[in-house]
């Protein structure tokens, strides 16, 4: 699991990322939960790719 100091840099970092006319309307969600981020990868189709991923954002 990644540490929390990195998580928060790498959502800092997307914060500040420039968007479209400066619109800045995006949300983040952080999913550490391993059976949660199982359900998520499932549900949109993708959790062979990423059966293994640690957390989801």
């Amino acid at each position: 699991m990644p540490e929390e100091e990195k998580i928060t840099r790498i959502l800092e970092a997307a914060r500040l990322a420039p968007t479209w006319a400066n619109k800045q309307g995006m949300h983040y969600i952080v999913v550490k939960d391993s059976e949660t981020v199982k359900k998520i990868w499932q549900a949109i189709g993708q959790a062979q790719k990423f059966a293994a991923a640690p957390m989801f954002v």
